[in-house]
């Protein structure tokens, strides 16, 4: 739990200084995009703490939430045809991404790569099906939120510096 207490303070000062940019409208976010936020940094903790030290549960755990965070901002963020679709694929993506980070934390266990496989394959096959997806429009939507949400963009980033500077100490 002593590692948990700085991550959730890095949680709040994230949610203040997201508010403080809103209320000076730099940002303008949802209740759905804050909690995106704090799934995405959450999450993103979860694993980068978790990684190499043999906590496979919390290693899943920590990548769908830090996925969920991400298919949150997606959808409260672009008009999607058929949402349900979406999330349905994204469910069965974020699951063969959770194996795979998995394996990647313990090469030995190869069990977890094809499954992994298996998931990323049936939800890339899902998502073709249901829609029509192109890079195009993949890279023009990576650059239109880079572009919206820069500040949050830095501080995530920084926040990300902090962690690393408090490991080291």
């Amino acid at each position: 739990m002593k590692r948990q207490q700085p991550i959730l303070t890095y949680i709040i000062i994230f949610f203040l200084l997201s508010i403080l940019l809103r209320l000076f409208g730099i940002i303008d976010f949802t209740l759905g995009e804050v909690i995106g936020y704090a799934l995405i940094f959450y999450g993103l903790s979860l694993v980068y703490t978790s990684m190499g030290k043999n906590k496979k549960f919390v290693l899943f755990t920590g990548s769908s939430m830090f996925l969920a965070g991400v298919v949150l901002f997606i959808v409260n963020n672009f008009q999607l045809v058929n949402s349900l679709n979406t999330i349905i694929s994204s469910i069965i993506l974020i699951i063969g991404i959770d194996f795979f980070i998995i394996f990647i934390d313990d090469f030995s266990r190869k069990n977890f790569l094809v499954l992994s496989a298996v998931f990323i394959v049936a939800g890339l096959l899902f998502t073709i099906s249901w829609g029509s997806p192109s890079f195009a429009s993949f890279f023009n939507s990576i650059f239109y939120v880079a572009l919206k949400y820069w500040p949050v963009i830095i501080i995530v980033a920084g926040i990300i510096l902090i962690i690393r500077r408090d490991e080291t100490d």
